[in-house]
């Protein structure tokens, strides 16, 4: 396919030309990338991995995760594998100082067990309950909850989620090295 037949087919243009290139003779493919993660992907080869053997706490740049978000920058996007105990994730968002308490970033998902909640704080929106089996979409805005242990695949656009686990992270430096799960927990029992 030449780059005037994608673009008369698709309508695209040069946004959907982003993530390709147009090999000689005019034809698109892919292109070669370097990939910088620890996941094991080296070289030119496009990244891959199983949802349990991503980096964990996002190659230990959250490390009050612990181990309990998986996650790499692949491009633009964070691929995460979150495996959580119950928790509240509205006392993290506030005390990370997130504008008005809530994530800045949405969130593309499937939740393999469990079930993850979505309340819309200051909005008429209806509160969105995503269960196992399920994908789902939570756009920014949100507060998560989630009400059991879940496991679910995320993708989300990196620089947003940096802002969300950056704040949830600062969060829980202020408390006393706990994790970000003992941390919601023991504030939930104060309150």
């Amino acid at each position: 396919m030449t780059f005037d037949e994608f673009h008369m087919d698709f309508g695209c243009g040069a946004l959907a030309l982003s993530d390709t290139m147009i090999a000689p003779g005019g034809s698109l493919r892919p292109p070669r990338r370097s990939h910088h993660s620890t996941n094991g992907v080296k070289g030119d080869d496009m990244p891959h991995a199983k949802p349990e053997d991503l980096p964990a706490d996002g190659g230990g740049r959250w490390p009050a995760a612990n181990g309990g978000f998986c996650s790499v920058q692949w491009g633009d996007m964070e691929v995460g594998f979150t495996e959580t105990e119950p928790i509240d994730c509205t006392k993290l968002y506030q005390g990370g100082g997130l504008p008005g308490g809530v994530c800045p970033c949405p969130h593309y998902g499937f939740i393999f067990e469990g079930s993850i909640k979505a309340v819309y704080p200051n909005t008429d929106w209806p509160e969105e309950i995503a269960t196992a089996g399920e994908v789902c979409f939570f756009p920014a805005g949100h507060v998560l909850i989630y009400p059991e242990p879940e496991k679910a695949l995320e993708l989300n656009p990196a620089f947003a989620l940096q802002q969300c686990m950056d704040a949830m992270q600062r969060a829980a430096d202020k408390f006393d090295g706990s994790t970000l799960l003992d941390r919601s927990i023991s504030r939930d029992a104060a309150t």
